[in-house]
């Protein structure tokens, strides 16, 4: 029920933009329409309180939210994700629609009720407007979304070469903390993220490894968590690794926007054979202890039975 009116709105849109489809910011926003107020407005029915403009650097996640109206929020309701640049159906519910395995879906939870486009490693080529459309009553609902793709460029300050992110250097930059520890084949990264009370934290961070991502979605391998404290002045992001290995020695670190990276070099190395040497012993030691008891009663019934065959 969605790819009928989702060809019909972009038929019409190639034939406003002179057959293009990569909308401006302006007319990527105006396309957003709620079925509980007539066409206007948000979720709560008033103005929308929804991120217009989502801004990520590039090789970071991208998250588009897509909440439900409140007045309409049920099981029923499934989200479809459209990319108007190529009108490329990204996804319907929790089933992706593309070949590109950087898009994933997140369905709302318990205590949420958005939608949510994951976009992995997004790249210049992603920068543009998505459009997220449910199955509303009477009318469907449209939540259009701006993907913003920052580069970082190299700028020059006399001798001094550094590398700077747009608007980055303007922003306040939150604290973070990195703490690890080992358990058996499992490790665990603690990343906490200092702010102020009742100000804004951040919803996500990016872990890598050796100055790379970490495909935090791949191979199984992996679980995240994130826990605001009590007072909202801090939040607690999780990463856990099964099975590692020596081969996932490291740098590894949390970083994201505006966020102090932080940090630590993790050495894994395998167990030491001498907490295996030492046990080992216990086992010949009993076996031998066996055999001679053995041997010595074999001996002794052979004994035996000789005086009873010579008497």
């Amino acid at each position: 029920m969605f790819r009928p009116f989702l060809s019909l709105l972009l038929l019409i849109l190639t034939q406003i933009c002179g057959g293009r489809h990569s909308l401006s910011y302006s007319e990527c926003i105006r396309l957003e329409r709620w079925a509980t107020d007539g066409g206007a407005g948000g979720p709560n029915g008033g103005q929308s309180s929804v991120a217009k403009v989502v801004s990520v650097r590039e090789g970071y996640p991208a998250y588009l939210h897509c909440p439900q109206p409140k007045r309409q929020r049920r099981k029923e309701l499934k989200a479809a994700w459209t990319r108007l640049s190529d009108e490329a159906l990204l996804a319907v519910g929790t089933s992706t629609f593309t070949l590109d395995p950087r898009f994933q879906v997140s369905k709302p939870r318990k205590n949420e009720s958005d939608w949510v486009l994951i976009l992995k490693r997004p790249g210049p080529r992603d920068q543009g407007c998505y459009l997220c459309e449910m199955n509303t009553e009477p009318t469907s609902t449209l939540v259009p979304t701006y993907l913003k793709v920052s580069i970082d460029t190299e700028v020059e300050e006399g001798h001094t070469r550094t590398t700077a992110v747009e608007g980055i250097g303007k922003m306040h930059r939150l604290n973070t903390y990195l703490q690890t520890s080992i358990e058996g084949d499992l490790l665990l990264l603690n990343c906490t993220v200092e702010g102020e009370t009742g100000g804004e934290l951040p919803l996500e961070v990016q872990w890598t490894r050796d100055g790379r991502p970490i495909d935090i979605f791949g191979r199984g391998r992996y679980s995240t968590s994130r826990h605001v404290s009590n007072n909202g002045a801090a939040v607690l992001f999780s990463l856990r690794m099964r099975a590692v290995s020596p081969e996932d020695s490291g740098l590894y670190a949390c970083d994201g926007h505006r966020l102090v990276r932080s940090a630590q070099t993790i050495n894994l190395v395998p167990p030491p054979h001498s907490s295996a040497v030492g046990r080992s012993p216990t086992v010949p030691n009993f076996v031998t202890f066996c055999r001679l008891s053995l041997c010595t009663l074999s001996w002794l019934f052979v004994a035996t039975f000789f005086q009873i065959f010579r008497e």
